[in-house]
C-alpha cells in the first residue's frame, strides 16, 4: 500500500498481511477534491494508492475519518473512487466522519473491465468481477480493518451500479459484511 504519512500504522498492518514494503507516495492523486463543497470541512481526508497484485493494475482510494465504524462505499456505473465525494455524499455525513461515527473507504471500480466491456465475451467479464470481488475481499478489508483499527464487520454503501456492488459483496461475505445501504 503507498498512502499519505498517515497510514503508516495501517502499511504496516498490510505489511503483516502481504509480506511486503511499501513507500508512502506523496502528492500522487490526480484528482484535488472538493471536501465536498465546504471550506469549514476538517475531517480527515486520505488518498491511497497501490499496485493491485490481484487485478494487475493500480487502484486508487480514498479514506475519511478516524474513528468509527468502518464502511466501503462503492462508485456509480464505472465511477471512479473520488465519485462520492465529488457527488457531496461524503459532506452529508461530515458530521458523523468529524465525531468518529463512522469512516469511510471510497473505493475505485473495474466496471469499464468487466460488466461493462461489451467487446469482452461475457465469461471473460463476469471473470474479471470475480477478480474484483477477490480484491475488495483480500486487499480493501483487511487495509479497512487495519487502518480503522478494528476487526469489526463493515458496512458496504452505494447508489445505482455501486448498489450493485455493495449488496453482491455483502450477500457474498456475510463474514466481514453485516449491513448494506444500497
Amino acid at each position: 500500500w503507498q498512502g499519505g504519512g498517515e497510514a503508516r500504522g495501517a502499511r504496516n498492518a498490510n505489511e503483516r498481511l502481504h509480506g511486503r514494503s511499501l513507500v508512502p507516495e506523496a502528492g500522487s492523486c490526480d484528482h484535488p477534491g472538493r471536501n465536498s463543497g465546504r471550506k469549514d470541512f476538517p475531517m480527515k481526508r486520505e488518498y491511497l494508492a497501490w499496485d493491485s497484485p490481484i487485478l494487475g493494475r493500480r487502484m486508487e482510494m480514498l479514506w475519511f475519518g478516524h474513528a468509527g465504524r468502518p464502511m466501503i462505499w462503492f462508485p456509480t456505473s464505472v465511477g471512479r473512487y473520488y465519485q462520492n465525494e465529488d457527488f457531496g455524499l461524503i459532506g452529508a455525513v461530515g458530521d458523523m466522519i468529524e465525531s468518529g461515527a463512522i469512516q469511510i473507504a471510497c473505493v475505485d471500480s473495474v466496471d469499464d473491465e468487466s460488466f461493462y466491456a461489451t467487446h469482452r465475451h461475457p465469461a471473460e467479464r463476469i471473470r474479471r468481477h470475480d477478480q474484483y470481488d477477490r480484491y475488495v475481499y483480500h486487499e480493501v478489508v483487511p487495509f479497512v480493518r487495519a487502518k480503522g483499527g478494528t476487526g469489526a464487520r463493515i458496512t458496504t454503501l452505494g447508489a445505482s451500479f455501486g448498489a450493485y456492488h455493495a449488496a453482491n459483496f455483502g450477500l457474498r461475505h456475510p463474514d466481514v459484511i453485516d449491513k448494506v445501504v444500497a
